[in-house]
């Protein structure tokens, strides 16, 4: 039994530009294999962007909110009695505010720089560079936050739904 992984697949674009004397682009046997390769191939090309905008935009945000969850427990912790009160969840309020606030900033730069490297690699319209997939990100950054928000809500959906299992 076949199943999707396993056929090839030939993908046909008419762009103009697309390849010399505006001949169609094509792709043969688009599986698997080819994805990975693809992939490893734009990384390798680009990965001082990818690298750089990935520690911005993922990295950057978890350090900051642990920097802070320490120096908070710490301050918590030379306190006495803290421990015994409720101290404990407004810190975990304050770090998850942080966190949350500097993920909805920065993820959505950092998935739109890699993903416009990403679809952009190879194209002879414009040169690729970070600086201007980082132009192209923030002039979409609305339609990219909306995403990074509606996966938000689902993934507290998703956990508060298993909560009450």
């Amino acid at each position: 039994m076949l199943s999707a992984l396993d056929t090839p697949r030939t993908l046909r674009l008419d762009r103009a530009n697309a390849t010399p004397a505006g001949q169609p682009l094509v792709v043969e046997n688009a599986g698997v294999v080819v994805m990975w390769r693809e992939t490893l191939l734009v990384m390798a090309q680009h990965s001082g962007g990818i690298l750089t905008f990935a520690f911005v935009g993922f990295a950057i945000p978890a350090l900051v909110s642990s920097v802070i969850a320490s120096l908070l427990a710490w301050r918590q912790l030379s306190i006495p009695g803290a421990i015994a009160s409720n101290a404990f969840a407004s810190m975990f309020w304050a770090q998850w505010g942080i966190q949350a606030g500097m993920a909805i900033l920065l993820v959505p730069i950092a998935r739109g720089v890699m993903g416009w490297l990403a679809i952009h690699h190879g194209s002879d319209v414009e040169e690729v560079t970070g600086l201007n997939a980082l132009k192209a990100t923030m002039m979409r950054w609305p339609a990219l936050l909306f995403t990074v928000l509606i996966y938000g809500a689902m993934v507290c959906a998703g956990a508060y739904a298993l909560m009450l299992l």
